[in-house]
C-alpha cells in the first residue's frame, strides 16, 4: 500500500503545469480574456471553448466533455474533406500551368517534400516531465509525416547553411518562387496532405525535426501544440506572420496555445476568412 501511494504520488506529479508568464495576445478571434490559476498556470476563458483539463492524469474524462470534442473534430474533419477535394478540383488547371513554370523557370522537382512532426496522437499522458529523457528524443512530441509544396528554393539550398527560419528576402529562393510565396501559391499542395489526414486546414504549422530537438522545444507550452493536427493556415500565421528568431517564435506559440484551448469549428471558418486576404495580398502575412 505504501509503495502504491508513492507511485501515485510520483505519477501525478509527472505532469508539470505551463509557468505563468505573458498573458498572450488578445486581439484575436471573438472575446478572449486570460487569467492565472494559483498554481500559476495559464487559464483560458475563450468565448465558445473550454479551459483545458487541470488534471492532465485524470483516469476518468468527463462524458459530456468527451462526446463534445468528438463531434467537433468531425465537424472539423467533414469540412477539412469538402474543402480541400473541392479547391484541388477547381484549382486543377491552374495548378498543372504552376508546374510547368517552376520547371522552366529552374532546375530541380516540381513538389518539395520534407519530413514535418504533425500531432501527438498518444497523447502526452504517459511522458516524463523531464525535457531531456531519451524518449522525448525518440517520439519527437508527435508522428513524422512527409508535407508537400511547390518547390520555390534552389535545389540544396540549405547545403551551406543548414536548416535555417525563413527569411523575408532569402537568398536561397527562386524568382519564380518568390512569387509563388507572395501569394502563398507554394502552400496549396498541403490540401493533400489534408485529404490524408496528416494535417488540416488550419492549426499550428507544422515543425521540422531540427528546431523541435533545438531550444526552441524548452520555451513553455512548446508540447501542447501537439495536441491538435498541424494546420495549412493558422491563428499564428495571421497575426504573428513569418518567425525570424526566438521571440517571434514564442509569440507564435502564445498563439498556437490560444488556438489549441479554444478551437472549434466556427473559429476555424473564421481564420479561413480571414486568410483570404492575405492570400490576395491585401494584408501581410
Amino acid at each position: 500500500m505504501i509503495l502504491f501511494k508513492r507511485v501515485a504520488a510520483v505519477s501525478g506529479s509527472a505532469v508539470q503545469s505551463p509557468q505563468k508568464g505573458d498573458q498572450g495576445p488578445r486581439r484575436a478571434l471573438g472575446s478572449i480574456s486570460s487569467t492565472a490559476s494559483p498554481e500559476g498556470a495559464l487559464g483560458w476563458q475563450v468565448c465558445g471553448g473550454e479551459k483545458p483539463d487541470a488534471d492532465l492524469g485524470a483516469s476518468t474524462p468527463n462524458p459530456r466533455i468527451t462526446a463534445k470534442r468528438l463531434l467537433r473534430s468531425g465537424i472539423k474533419r467533414l469540412l477539412d474533406l469538402v474543402i480541400a477535394i473541392s479547391a484541388l478540383a477547381l484549382l486543377a488547371p491552374g495548378l498543372a500551368a504552376v508546374g510547368i513554370l517552376i520547371r522552366a523557370t529552374s532546375a530541380g522537382p516540381i513538389i518539395f517534400e520534407q519530413e514535418r512532426i504533425g500531432m501527438n496522437r498518444r497523447g502526452r499522458r504517459g511522458r516524463s516531465g523531464s525535457g531531456e529523457s531519451e524518449r522525448r528524443h525518440r517520439d519527437y512530441h508527435g508522428r513524422p509525416f512527409t508535407i508537400y509544396k511547390f518547390r520555390t528554393m534552389h535545389i540544396k539550398a540549405e547545403a551551406t547553411t543548414g536548416p535555417v527560419l525563413a527569411l523575408t528576402d532569402d537568398p536561397r529562393v527562386t524568382r519564380m518562387g518568390k512569387t509563388l510565396r507572395r501569394f502563398r501559391i507554394d502552400e496549396i499542395p498541403q490540401l493533400f496532405n489534408v485529404i490524408k489526414g496528416e494535417m488540416s486546414l488550419v492549426g499550428p504549422r507544422p515543425e521540422r525535426l531540427f528546431f523541435i530537438l533545438s531550444d526552441y522545444r524548452r520555451i513553455p507550452g512548446f508540447e501542447e501544440r501537439f495536441d491538435v493536427k498541424p494546420g495549412i493556415t493558422g491563428l499564428a500565421q495571421l497575426e504573428n506572420g513569418y518567425d525570424d528568431g526566438i521571440e517571434s517564435f514564442r509569440r507564435k506559440i502564445r498563439y498556437d496555445l490560444e488556438y489549441v484551448r479554444s478551437s472549434n469549428p466556427l473559429k476555424d471558418l473564421m481564420i479561413l476568412f480571414k486568410t483570404v486576404p492575405v492570400v490576395m495580398h491585401l494584408r501581410h502575412w
